[in-house]
Formats: structure tokens, sequence, C-alpha cells
């Protein structure tokens, strides 16, 4: 008699655990801005190519975008390596719906062809983002990055300390999650296949 409600017990309490994860919010590794004051309009630059472009050309895919410079000696090509090993790991249906921005902190040096060259290095979906001084100020104030020329040692060149973070828009065109330069590949993949379902 004590096994039978010992087994009732049991599957109450496994009923239970499965409706209880079937209505809980999504758990991210990253940080989750949804109801920050990030204004996903804000996003109106020229391509690679010498093209317009607006965020809202990309509607219904998961946008991931990321500061940054051509001349940028490791956090960058970091955080673009990452980009293209989650476009990987995606496969080719789900990286369809995905569109990784590469935008420039550096309008100065960062021509469109230098640009191309850069981002193309990486993966030929990737697009990379310029504009002028004012335009790229006015996205990088909304979006809450900071970015300063500092001189390089013993050079005449100079080097753009800038914010590590990436960006996650959902298919909506909103700002959804604020991802962490540490945040792994993996981690990364398994949020944007929580956003992508």
């Amino acid at each position: 008699m004590a096994i039978k409600y010992y087994l009732q017990a049991i599957i109450i309490l496994s009923l239970a655990t499965v409706l209880l994860n079937c209505n809980s919010e999504p758990s991210f590794y990253s940080r989750d801005i949804s109801s920050s004051s990030i204004s996903s309009n804000g996003i109106e630059l020229t391509d690679h190519n010498g093209e317009k472009f607006n965020l809202s050309q990309l509607e219904g895919n998961i946008v991931l975008s990321f500061f940054g410079f051509t001349h940028c000696p490791d956090a960058c090509p970091t955080a673009l390596i990452r980009a293209r090993s989650l476009m990987d790991k995606l496969g080719d249906d789900k990286a369809d719906q995905v569109q990784v921005l590469f935008i420039t902190v550096d309008p100065q040096r960062d021509t469109q062809e230098l640009l191309k060259r850069y981002v193309e290095a990486f993966d030929k979906r990737f697009i990379g983002l310029y504009g002028s001084e004012e335009e790229i100020k006015k996205i990088s104030d909304n979006f809450g990055v900071y970015y300063k020329k500092v001189p390089a040692q013993d050079s005449d060149n100079y080097l753009v300390d800038h914010s590590l973070y990436s960006y996650v828009h959902g298919k909506d065109g909103n700002i959804r999650l604020l991802v962490d330069y540490t945040t792994t590949s993996d981690e990364l993949l398994s949020d944007i296949r929580q956003l992508l379902d």
C-alpha cells in the first residue's frame, strides 16, 4: 500500500515539475535587457558595400551586433571568431535567420573598402557598418557604448579603447540581450536558439 502512495507522489511531483518548466521564462547566459531604453531604430548607417542600411531591413531575423574597429589587435577578432563559430554551429537553416553586424567606432580609418575586406575575412555573411563621426557617436550613445582614441606606444598611430559587449535584437527588431565578452560560443548558441524558437 505504501508503495502505491509513493509512486503516486512521484508521478504528481514529476507532472508539477513539467508544468512549471513549461511556464517558466527563458533562461539566458547573456543579460536580458529587453526592458532597457536602447532604441532599436538607432541603426542607420552605411554598409560595407556602400548601401544605406537600417536595422528595420532585418526584421524577422535575430541580429547580433558588435562595436569595434579593424585595427583592433585582439577583442574584435575574438568577438567575430565567436560569431563565426555561432553561425557554423547553427547550421545553414538556422544561420539564415541570424545576421551579424560589425559597427566601426573608428570611422576615420575604417573606410568602406577596408571594412569590407575585414568582415568578409571572418564570414561573407557578416555586414560591416560605418558612418560619419556624428553618426557613430549618436548610435554609440544610444547603445551606451564607450570608445576613445588612445595613442599607441612607440608609434604615431592610435588604438581605440572601447566597450566589449555584443547586442542581440529579437526577430521583432527589439533589443533583447547584452552579451559579455567572456560568453562562450556555446553559451551564445544556447541564447540564440531560444530566441529562434
